[in-house]
């Protein structure tokens, strides 16, 4: 209901019924097994609900998690202490990062999954950041509120800098009566603005300011090359003659600009699987050029062809 959302664009509007599809499509273990994975260390419950943020997380785990995005998929478990030297200068110890780092995503996944959640910040939950707080440059983060608005979330992160905010209180008791009060982008997020605020007001942080991304790779882009949303009422199943062509028909929606990508520029980067699928949704992008003219012609056809049949009898 409520039209056709892409993953990116369902994630930047918090449109949770997709989150459960996703989480049905790719399993319930699996999801458990990889948010631990990531530094979710708390106990997380087995049914469904997990993908409405059920599990009772700290904001430490989740500063953990989100920091395994922003590494491009590798955990690197926090820590308090960088160094200790004595009253000569002689270290005595020093965190090694490298000993306790472990890819838990590939690369390129979390480069996408960083993508989405800049849309989130761009144009989604938590755009706020943008026109009421000021902040320019590469963001990406997440806005959650849980039951009866008694959790307010916020998690964003620059390539080089991973911040949380929570607010809530001891006991789930204690809540905002209205989702409109109690929503993370109106609690949570706020704390989050004012802190980054005072980042990038100070030229000491100019690095993390003007921070920015890994760029995606041609083959990410072309994964996402697809409309955020699409209202249900430009679409009229009846248009459509068969079932078949229908199929067809969604197969190349949600994608656009089919001369954009051109699978032989990838070269050995790829591989011969990924290669395949790319030429099979580039294929597929450059037929979509002629359902979109048949629709319209079907759509003319259903909208106007009467009225003109009419102007051509006199009626």
């Amino acid at each position: 209901y409520g039209g056709f959302y892409s993953m990116a664009g369902g994630l930047s509007k918090s449109v949770n019924t997709i989150t459960v599809e996703v989480l049905f499509q790719t399993g319930i273990e699996s999801v458990r097994r990889l948010a631990k994975e990531m530094g979710a260390n708390s106990r997380i419950p087995e049914g469904p609900a997990i993908a409405l943020g059920t599990m009772e997380g700290s904001l430490y785990e989740m500063v953990q998690v989100y920091s395994t995005l922003a590494n491009r998929g590798k955990r690197v478990d926090l820590y308090q202490i960088e160094r200790i030297e004595d009253a000569h200068g002689t270290v005595l110890y020093e965190h090694q990062i490298a000993e306790r780092s472990k890819q838990v995503i590939r690369p390129e996944h979390a480069d996408i999954m960083t993508e989405m959640l800049q849309m989130v910040v761009d144009s989604g939950t938590a755009r706020r950041l943008r026109y009421y707080h000021g902040l320019g440059g590469e963001i990406a983060g997440k806005t959650g509120t849980t039951q009866k608005q008694s959790d307010g979330w916020f998690i964003g992160y620059k390539s080089n800098l991973v911040a949380g905010a929570w607010v809530g209180a001891e006991s789930p008791i204690v809540r905002f009566r209205s989702l409109s009060l109690g929503q993370g982008a109106n609690t949570a997020l706020p704390i989050w603005g004012h802190f980054m605020r005072k980042v990038y007001n100070d030229k000491s942080f100019k690095s993390i300011r003007y921070a920015k991304f890994k760029p995606l790779s041609e083959l990410a882009q072309a994964e996402l090359a697809c409309d955020p949303y699409l209202s249900d009422e430009i679409l009229d199943f009846e248009l459509l003659e068969e079932d078949a062509e229908r199929d067809r028909f969604f197969d190349g929606l949600f994608n656009n600009n089919p001369q954009a990508f051109d699978p032989e520029r990838y070269g050995d980067g790829v591989s011969p699987e990924e290669l395949e699928q790319l030429k099979q949704r580039t294929e597929r992008l450059k037929k979509k050029e002629e359902r979109k003219e048949k629709l319209k012609n079907l759509w003319k056809e259903k909208l106007f062809g009467k009225k003109e049949k009419e102007e051509k009898d006199g009626g």
